[in-house]
C-alpha cells in the first residue's frame, strides 16, 4: 500500500469495501487535482453508495490548515 499511487489505493479500497479510506483518498485527489472530473465522479458515486448526497462530490473542497502553519 505504501507504494501505491492515489488511483491504485482507490481501487484497493473499493475492492475491500473500505469506504472511509476511499473517501479520504478521493478527497485528497480532488484537492491535489481539482480539474480531474473522474475524481469528482468517483466521489459522487461513493457518496451515493453510502446513501449520502452525491452532489457533495461536485462541491469545492477546502484544505486543512494546521496551527503550526499559521505563524
Amino acid at each position: 500500500m505504501a507504494t501505491a499511487n492515489l488511483e491504485e489505493r482507490i481501487k484497493l479500497y473499493q475492492t475491500y469495501d473500505l469506504w472511509h479510506e476511499n473517501l479520504d483518498t478521493l478527497a485528497t485527489m480532488r484537492r491535489s487535482q481539482p480539474q480531474n472530473s473522474r475524481a469528482s465522479q468517483q466521489l459522487g458515486q461513493l457518496l451515493q453508495s453510502v446513501k449520502l448526497d452525491p452532489s457533495i462530490g461536485q462541491q469545492p473542497l477546502l484544505g486543512i490548515q494546521t496551527l503550526t502553519s499559521r505563524r
